[in-house]
């Protein structure tokens, strides 16, 4: 049985969105890291563990990527363009929603939506030129939330088996199942 349907290779087409406008893309990206913890209340009969509830999902992620523009950083943290420049002022990033897709051996992908992140300050690192040209990159952390008001975390569908539109219009606008809209 060959199992080119669950090989998993690639990371592509990275946006990122507020909530009512139009994804972004971030050109550049090399790999996203994201992990998701449960709150849990664990049921107990006679002292021992014997179930759990769980209450809430949150997580942490980070996101590689070769740089961002200034732009980019500007809608990930919250940030303004002034005089074509970046000024990085106190306040707190805005809360988007970070799509991608991944490759399947089969030839189809897989569409994640995260749909409440909150990036971190990323960090400067600059080098000295030595002779030997190495690409800096760039990694910024991020929280992983609840989306509040369709009670989800992330969506992921598989064009292989998804709506033919809901793939068509994936990076065109935040996407929810249609049980939750």
């Amino acid at each position: 049985m060959a199992l080119k349907h669950k090989i998993l290779y690639g990371f592509d087409e990275v946006y990122i969105c507020k909530y009512d406008s139009v994804p972004m893309k971030l050109d550049g990206a090399l790999d996203v890291n994201i992990k998701l913890d449960r709150d849990s209340i664990y049921i107990k009969n006679k002292g021992e563990k014997v179930s759990r509830i769980d209450t809430s999902i949150d997580g942490l992620g980070t996101l590689n990527l070769l740089s961002l523009t200034l732009e980019e950083k500007a809608m990930i943290l919250g940030h303004k363009i002034i005089d074509n420049g970046l000024a990085v002022s106190t306040g707190t990033p805005p809360n988007l929603a970070l799509l991608f897709t991944r490759e399947k051996a089969n030839g189809y992908k897989l569409y994640h939506i995260f749909y409440n992140v909150q990036f971190k300050e990323d960090t400067l690192v600059a080098r000295t030129y030595s002779g030997n040209f190495e690409e800096d990159t760039l990694s910024i952390d991020f929280d992983v939330f609840k989306d509040k008001n369709k009670d989800l975390v992330y969506y992921v569908v598989d064009s292989e088996t998804a709506n033919p539109e809901i793939v068509a219009n994936w990076f065109t606008k935040v996407t929810y199942p249609n049980e939750v809209i």
